[in-house]
């Protein structure tokens, strides 16, 4: 232990920061005597904490003059001490090599398990900002990895982000990593290149090495497509093209003289002809006519007692696709090839075909089933609205397949990630029962002692190696259409990444908020530039506080629903700044202190939300010490809120589900707001 060196940092001290990946400070500095510096020791600038994880460089320049070249991490480097390994809630675990299967919540709750196994019950809670957003099921493997890389590839799986606060003391935990689909704050107003302006340098570039795509081939997983699958196709596919007719018939009834009825009409096609019913549908009548005769009103001729309902006309332009005058088509549907693509034409036109085929595995037919009960041993379960699996008809089993054994795979609970066949099902009990499975342990599965390996009322799983009835394939072609939608929506433009330099004359004395996530506008007429862009790099300047290198991205990891937007209104200031935020500045002296000798900050803590929101249960104070209020919001489509920060606040809307919503701001004054929906609903207003 030793007190507190003062050093002054040298001109290429700074922050660096990186969404998702990089957050430390490099410090160089001179010293005329050899300093102890160490591991564990620690800088507190910019509001938090960075300790020594390496040993510094230290270069003897004279016999009075050291140069040290440290590096200081943040408190998020703690996951990358801890190896991740499988876990489960009593701390047992297997091996550092596994697959999972769960939800995004799911994986959180590993590395809680990991990170308490070292830090012990009080280091770091895990909590997921938005579950109901981000219910999907799926299976991931990791070999070789830390908490933090294991958290880094769970992320970039689901498209969210993560952040982390420490909290004060007496807190239950001492630190609560977040992850979920997290939001960014408004610096300020527009930033321009020029003097006066905000920015002295922009460099535009490419966001990402890799070619757009304009036009993707998309498909799912070969799982539980039956034998004759879209013919015979091994993977899901798009939904079938339907396409509509072009063409078109009417037709009008005169009955001239018994027993003839005349038929006149209109029509774009080619030929026309009668048909009447008959005890399996409809049969053509006489002879074809000419579509331009039929117009002209050389009508068709029907000599069978009048029935004004009882026949139809028919209508084509080339055999196989007709439509007819009650409204009815057919050979539309299946004629030309199936297409498996979707594409850009806004982007094709642009910059022409780039196609790319895109396998989306975990996408099939499934039905998600939840243990409703327990059998009387540890291998059955009930679910109380599974279909009749053994359907047996026409000499053939419905939805069983021949040579393939069903198999019952856990989503979720104790067995998530296992699979088991299937040994019986009960239709009249709704009861299935499992044939046991041994790992490479020697531990059977379900097990018959231990309640941490055995099935739960409430765990969700999904039946595999089975044909599922055609709606539930039909569902899974739009899940994957959906997919392949969103997936080309984000690579069919090419995406740009801005560098800038901020003009420190500028913001200095004004309190922006150029953090990690947070997002910018800026306008630049030459570049064609005038959007908003999440900030994703950071360098920051220790002696000049001021002097910021910032880069900028147009892709944000956001929900749907994620922006809300600035109103029209009086005072519609979403990218104000201004009010009581204050933080200490960073002088050019800065403290190292000894990693014994903590100095603690007390972080204020406000309510954010009650339990029924699923939402964190407050909102701590964060790095530059901003506060944050809330508003629990009542389901109405207008909200008053009412605040104290003496300032326009930016706002941002959750709802129960999590979702982030949009609608129209107007501030009333400093500490009032009104906020209008499109519809009525319930969530909790941020306010910063």
């Amino acid at each position: 232990m030793h007190d507190p060196y003062i050093v002054r940092p040298k001109s290429s001290s700074g922050l660096q920061q990186k969404l998702l990946a990089e957050d430390f400070i490099k410090l160089d500095f001179e010293s005329p005597i050899e300093l102890n510096v160490t591991l564990k020791d620690y800088i507190q600038v910019f509001g938090r904490k960075y300790f020594i994880n390496t040993m510094p460089v230290v270069t003897k320049k004279a016999a009075r003059l050291f140069n040290y070249e440290c590096t200081f991490e943040s408190y998020i480097y703690d996951l990358s001490k801890v190896a991740f390994l499988d876990v489960d809630a009593t701390g047992i675990h297997i091996s550092h090599e596994f697959t999972l299967t769960g939800k995004l919540e799911d994986f959180g709750h590993v590395i809680k398990n990991n990170l308490r196994r070292l830090f012990g019950n009080n280091g770091w809670d895990c909590i997921n900002l938005y579950a109901e957003g981000l219910n999907e099921t799926k299976t991931l493997s990791f070999s070789e990895d830390t908490c933090l890389s294991a958290l880094r590839k769970i992320c970039s799986e689901y498209g969210v982000e993560y952040y982390f606060t420490e909290n004060g003391p007496g807190a239950e935990y001492q630190f609560h990593l977040y992850f979920g689909l997290v939001g960014g704050l408004p610096v300020s107003d527009p930033f321009e290149y020029g003097k006066g302006k905000g920015l002295t340098e922009i460099k535009r570039k490419n966001a990402s090495a890799s070619n757009f795509i304009t036009r993707v081939y998309a498909f799912g997983s070969s799982r539980n497509l039956g034998p004759n699958y879209r013919n015979f196709s091994p993977r899901l596919r798009l939904p079938a093209v339907h396409i509509t007719p072009d063409i078109f018939v009417t037709k009008g009834v005169e009955i001239q003289h018994f027993p003839s009825t005349y038929i006149y009409g209109q029509t774009n096609a080619a030929f026309v002809q009668l048909q009447v019913p008959v005890i399996e549908g409809w049969t053509d009548y006489g002879q074809p006519m000419a579509g331009a005769q039929f117009n002209a009103g050389q009508g068709l001729t029907y000599t069978q007692p009048p029935k004004v309902d009882g026949f139809r006309v028919k209508a084509w332009n080339e055999a196989g696709k007709y439509v007819f005058s009650d409204g009815s088509y057919e050979g539309w549907e299946n004629t030309g090839p199936e297409i498996d693509y979707v594409e850009n034409l806004e982007a094709i036109e642009k910059h022409g075909v780039i196609e790319k085929v895109v396998i989306f595995d975990e996408i099939y037919p499934h039905r998600t089933g939840i243990v409703s009960g327990l059998g009387d041993s540890s291998l059955k379960f009930v679910d109380s609205e599974m279909f009749d699996l053994n359907e047996y008809q026409n000499g053939a089993y419905t939805y069983l397949l021949p040579g393939l054994s069903a198999k019952v795979h856990f989503n979720t609970g104790n067995l998530a990630g296992y699979e088991f066949e299937i040994w019986n099902y009960n239709h009249a009990s709704r009861e299935f029962t499992l044939m046991s499975y041994t790992d490479e342990r020697g531990l059977v599965l379900p097990n018959n002692t231990s309640p941490a390996f055995q099935i739960g009322v409430g765990d969700e799983y999904v039946i595999l190696d089975i044909k599922l009835p055609e709606s539930y394939i039909e569902a899974a072609e739009q899940r994957l259409l959906e997919k392949a939608t969103d997936w080309l929506n984000r690579y069919s433009n090419p995406q740009i990444a801005l560098d800038v330099k901020v003009d420190e004359t500028y913001i200095s004395g004004l309190n922006m908020q150029i953090e990690i996530g947070n997002t910018m506008h800026v306008i630049d007429q030459s570049f064609n530039v005038n959007a908003i862009y999440r900030i994703v790099g950071i360098t920051r300047n220790l002696i000049r506080e001021d002097q910021f290198e910032v880069t900028l991205a147009e892709e944000v990891y956001r929900g749907r629903n994620a922006n809300f937007r600035e109103g029209n209104k009086k005072g519609g200031g979403i990218f104000k700044t201004g009010g009581t935020e204050t933080h200490d500045r960073l002088h050019s002296m800065t403290s190292v202190y000894d990693h014994g000798a903590a100095e603690e900050k007390d972080r204020n803590k406000v309510l954010g939300s009650n339990a029924e929101t699923g939402l964190p249960e407050w909102i701590a104070k964060d790095s530059l010490d901003k506060f944050f209020v809330h508003y629990q919001g009542v389901p109405e489509a207008v909200w008053n809120v009412s605040h104290n920060l003496n300032k326009y606040p930016s706002v941002t809307i959750i709802d129960t589900s999590g979702n982030e919503m949009e609608g129209e701001i107007e501030y009333t004054d400093n500490n009032n707001l009104v906020l209008t929906f499109s519809a009525p609903f319930s969530g909790v207003a941020f306010l910063n």
